[in-house]
This record gives C-alpha cells, sequence and structure tokens, in this order.
C-alpha cells in the first residue's frame, strides 16, 4: 500500500471500508509529527485498526520519516519542523523508541525522507529534511548526519570493522 500521510488511521479505515483487506502486503506510513514518540503512537492507532479488519501480520513499513531542520527558513509550517539540532536531538530520541517497539508493533523497515535535499529551492519545509544538502551549490553534511550514522550503526547490530568505516562485520 502506498504511504499514507497525516492522520493515517482515518485513510486505511477508508480503504478498508472499500474493500481493501487483501489488496496489499505491506502498509507504508509517513508519520509527521513533530514528536518523536507520537511516531509510534500513530503507528499504533493504524495497527488497531489492522487489528479490528483481521491483518495483525502484515507488516508496517515507515517509508518516510523526517524532522526537517527548517524552522525559520521558511514560510512552510507543518508542526514537525525544527532547528538542526533539534533535528539531530528527534533523530537520537526517534529512531532508538522505533527500534524498541518493532517487533511488537511488525514494522519491516525505516526510511529516512531524505539522503539528499537542496536548501530553499522552493518554501517546503522539506528542503530541509536531508541528512546531506546543497546550499549555495556546495554539498555539506546535515548536523544530524553523524547521529543518524551512528545510531543506525548500533541499533542495525554493526560493529565497526577495521579499515572499512561503514561495513558491517
Amino acid at each position: 500500500m502506498a504511504g499514507l500521510p497525516n492522520e493515517s488511521w482515518k485513510a486505511i479505515k477508508t480503504l478498508y471500508d472499500a474493500g481493501a483487506r487483501g489488496a496489499f502486503d505491506v502498509v507504508a506510513l509517513h508519520p509527521y509529527t513533530g514528536i518523536p514518540k507520537n511516531v509510534i503512537r500513530i503507528v499504533k492507532i493504524v495497527r488497531r485498526e489492522m487489528a479490528r479488519r483481521r491483518d495483525s501480520k502484515i507488516p508496517v513499513w515507515i517509508t518516510e520519516l523526517s524532522w526537517p531542520a527548517a524552522q525559520g527558513k521558511t514560510e512552510q509550517h507543518g508542526g514537525f519542523e525544527t532547528t538542526e539540532k533539534g533535528q539531530k536531538d528527534r533523530l537520537e530520541e526517534g529512531l532508538p523508541l522505533i527500534a524498541d517497539e518493532r517487533r511488537k508493533l511488525k514494522i519491516g523497515r525505516v526510511y529516512w525522507y531524505t539522503w539528499l535535499s537542496v536548501e530553499g529551492i522552493t518554501d517546503s519545509a522539506f528542503d530541509y529534511s536531508g541528512l546531506r544538502r546543497m546550499r549555495n551549490g556546495q554539498l555539506h553534511d546535515a548536523a544530524s548526519l553523524s547521529m543518524f550514522t551512528r545510531l543506525a550503526r548500533r541499533l542495525q547490530g554493526c560493529a565497526k570493522q577495521p579499515g572499512h568505516a561503514l561495513r558491517c562485520r
């Protein structure tokens, strides 16, 4: 199922009501929220609707997760934008929460939105989501990239292999 944003629990109920049960093998969510623990809350609400429809075994994939570092940089406000430090802090809080709940909630995958963005190309907060960003034609790492890398490696159980900083043993 394509990624369900915003009030995804309402969208999945509407899809079930329209007869979608059996037409998908994964539920993809885009749980945008300013509070990391609310990502888990959103997945739980969707899971309740899935259980009600006897689809408890179907995995959930979080196919877009981000806390854009757009605060003060854009006019678009979704309630989930933050500062550079806030993006890093929310990642540090949010990824372990998701990892802790992944088995219980059958979360099969989590994808950050996005690896690369161009700052200020539009008025969208998402221009500041990238863990790497283009600014004035120059590529730079967001402050949150090293946090994301460390957390992802640790949560996947990767140990640093001598001479290969990005590979797991």
